[in-house]
């Protein structure tokens, strides 16, 4: 989720630029939740990715959690956002997205809080294979932040 809205924030200014990753413990009221239904009001994590990029067109907005498309070339699939956008509702979620033609992009990731943190395994430990995979995935974008 995160790498996917990061890597996309970093192809949106290849020039270089700002990339400033936020994130909250909120609260979301009755009013708060009116927009979107498939959302209750409750305790939840706010992940917040800004980037000072090219932006986004409102026409291309509307579509750039539809499955296959993409603005970037024929060896990306198209599928990065609507993934995101996938686990995110999953999970009970909400993305908002504000960008300015020139100016930027701000993604607004919306995931209930949990009571407890959940006990995970530490995947990377030992296992080279995700280790070199994920170097892999992020070589090039040292450079570009």
């Amino acid at each position: 989720l995160i790498f996917n809205l990061v890597v996309n924030a970093c192809d949106a200014m290849p020039s270089g630029g700002s990339l400033i990753i936020e994130t909250a413990n909120i609260t979301l009221h009755e009013e708060c939740t009116a927009l979107y239904p498939e959302v209750q009001p409750g305790e939840y994590v706010l992940l917040t990715i800004h980037d000072t990029g090219h932006g986004i067109s409102d026409e291309i907005k509307d579509k750039i959690f539809d499955p296959f498309f993409t603005t970037k070339n024929k060896d990306h699939s198209g599928l990065g956002l609507a993934v995101v956008l996938g686990i995110v509702k999953q999970h009970g979620g909400q993305i908002q997205v504000q960008s300015k033609v020139g100016i930027g992009s701000t993604f607004r990731v919306y995931l209930p809080r949990m009571a407890k943190p959940a006990a995970l395994p530490n995947l990377l430990k030992g296992n080279t294979v995700i280790s070199n995979m994920i170097q892999q995935k992020l070589a090039g974008y040292e450079k570009k932040l």
